[in-house]
């Protein structure tokens, strides 16, 4: 409130399987945070007083989690809401079999995935999403171990996360 003059804690972490890897607002009040899988679904941390305090959502309404899937912290766009869709959220992950792009138009209580073609692996999968408005996005990606090249490593959405085709390599 202060512009990082002082702290308070919010939010602590009692889930000792849980990993935070990004956060984003739907407004300055109503905001996610997501966690890689818990019990073999992702958890989501979800807050409506401007993060004074936080609660984790049930998870009834998050798809099953692939076996080594997770999302990719270093971004810190694995998570991102619509500007003007304010209870629309998609998230991003790798690691498992495919890489996926899970939407929610409820501000997280549930959850709708899809497959994309970006390539998957253990190091790899989609790092970034940004959407431009609710129905236009992008996903990029790649495998943090190899620097420089990244094929397959972007894809585009023309229907709101619903489905994805590369992006021409130009």
């Amino acid at each position: 409130d202060d512009g990082g003059q002082t702290w308070t804690e919010t939010f602590r972490n009692d889930e000792p399987t849980a990993f935070y890897d990004c956060m984003a607002w739907f407004d300055n009040s109503r905001g996610l945070a997501l966690s890689d899988p818990v019990g073999g679904k992702f958890r989501i941390l979800s807050t409506s007083d401007g993060g004074r305090s936080w609660q984790v959502l049930p998870n009834a309404g998050m798809p099953p989690a692939l076996i080594g899937e997770f999302a990719f912290a270093a971004s810190g766009t694995c998570l991102v809401t619509a500007d003007r869709g304010p209870d629309v959220a998609w998230f991003a992950t790798g690691g498992g079999a495919e890489a996926r792009v899970f939407r929610s138009s409820d501000r997280g209580l549930s959850w709708d995935v899809v497959s994309t073609p970006i390539p998957s692996g253990p190091t790899s999968g989609i790092f970034s999403l940004a959407f431009q408005d609710p129905i236009h996005g992008i996903a990029v990606g790649g495998d943090f171990l190899v620097e420089n090249n990244a094929p397959d490593g972007a894809a585009t959405s023309r229907t709101s996360g619903f489905s994805w085709q590369l992006a021409p390599a130009e």
